[in-house]
């Protein structure tokens, strides 16, 4: 009689544990299938924006072909380009003229800086259509990230401390899916040499779940092309390297990629590329030189402790 109870014991564990472990199955499919609905609606308002702005550019006018899209698309570059420099220097300009101001006139520097932030914010290039209303709706939308034939279809986002967006989503609910994002030091809108987009390796598949199938030559074969669209400029890339890294503790030497953002010299240049192309799992036969501009898409790798997975694409529009 003892050991039968022992058995029943034994066997009701094994049930609570069994129909444990089956519903937390359930809600994690529960998130997941949330989560990519909540994406593909992203993804349909983008859409939608999309259509809105070729229907609107073909209304009463012809539909640029040849060089005239060309010197249209290099407008709209030079305008983004321009008008960052100019909020940059607007920026220094107020910040001076708010020291100089401070011990005499407390009211009068408020205005100023004021005025000068109306004139920087005037001077903001016009969003891409597609894009208006989801940066309406948050204001830390930065981009869109999307590589051709994977489950990466993604908004970019944005925001100081660079943690907001490890554990929300798109609309600020805590979520462990997060979002991609860049660190607030990053300008997207130049972005230098490099603009570094960091997510999450989902066991799942989404986020940056697909770039461990970039371990694979074949896999980068079929998909070796992305596209990063900033708010106002759509950017084309090709990837040249993938790499395996990890995290460095201070006073460690190592390859430190997620600190390089701008090559002030050609030294610094061939530092960052010797590093990049000697440490890629494979050669993918694209070529680099100073004065090209870089995206690298960081997510977690399990290789070892701190492990990174890294794909650098260069820009080619």
């Amino acid at each position: 009689m003892k050991r039968r109870g022992k058995y029943r014991g034994i066997r009701i564990e094994l049930l609570i544990i069994f129909v444990a472990c089956m519903l937390r199955i359930c809600w994690e499919y529960k998130l997941t299938s949330d989560y990519q609905r909540q994406q593909q609606a992203l993804r349909a308002v983008v859409e939608e924006g999309a259509r809105a702005d070729a229907g609107n550019g073909t209304d009463g006018m012809e539909t640029m072909e040849g060089d005239a899209a060309v010197e249209e698309s290099q407008k709209r570059k030079d305008a983004v380009v321009e008008a960052s420099q100019k909020r940059k220097g607007a920026a220094v300009e107020a910040s001076q003229k708010r020291k100089d101001a401070a011990a005499e006139a407390p009211q009068k520097q408020e205005e100023t800086a004021e005025d000068t932030e109306a004139d920087v914010e005037r001077e903001v290039p016009v969003i891409l259509k597609k894009y208006e209303k989801l940066h309406e709706e948050n204001g830390d939308l930065v981009g869109w990230l999307t590589i051709p034939g994977t489950a990466i279809d993604y908004p970019v986002m944005q925001k100081a401390g660079n943690e907001y967006y490890l554990h929300h989503d798109f609309y600020g609910e805590e979520d462990k899916h997060g979002c991609l994002f860049v660190k607030d030091i990053a300008d997207v809108d130049t972005p230098g040499d490099c603009l570094i987009i960091y997510g999450h390796n989902m066991k799942d598949g989404t986020m940056f779940g697909d770039l461990d199938e970039y371990r694979s030559e074949a896999y980068y074969r079929e998909h070796p092309r992305l596209r990063f669209d900033s708010l106002y400029e759509e950017r084309e890339y090709e990837i040249m390297a993938v790499f395996l890294s990890r995290v460095y503790k201070e006073g460690e030497e190592g390859f430190r990629y997620y600190d390089f953002y701008t090559a002030d010299t050609e030294e610094a240049f061939r530092d960052f590329y010797g590093n990049v192309t000697e440490n890629s799992l494979y050669d993918t036969g694209v070529f680099a030189s100073y004065g090209d501009t870089f995206l690298m898409l960081s997510t977690c790798a399990y290789h070892e402790e701190d492990g990174r997975l890294v794909v650098v694409a260069r820009r080619t529009d």
